[in-house]
């Protein structure tokens, strides 16, 4: 069965590639969407679930930038280089 290069990497390194590259950003980035819901629609702009909101916001953003940088030089320039 063909798979794209990123199914290819969640089913390498069973478990661990499929939880630092699905699980990990998809929980925090949920957690981001369900506390700005909260927060839009009680508008209590303090308290834990602000805080929530903002740890999440920076720790999904961080997170990305680190998968970002490791998919980049660990798959797209070794794929680019095999032409």
């Amino acid at each position: 069965m063909n798979m794209t290069h990123y199914m290819e990497l969640l089913a390498v390194n069973q478990p661990w590639n499929l939880i630092i590259f699905m699980a990990i950003p998809i929980i925090l980035a949920e957690t981001l969407a369900i506390t700005e819901f909260y927060l839009l629609f009680t508008r209590k702009f303090e308290g834990f679930v602000f805080y929530l909101n903002k740890f999440s916001g920076i720790a999904v953003g961080l997170y990305f930038i680190g998968i970002i940088a490791y998919i980049v030089t660990q798959v797209v320039i070794p794929i680019t280089k095999a032409g």
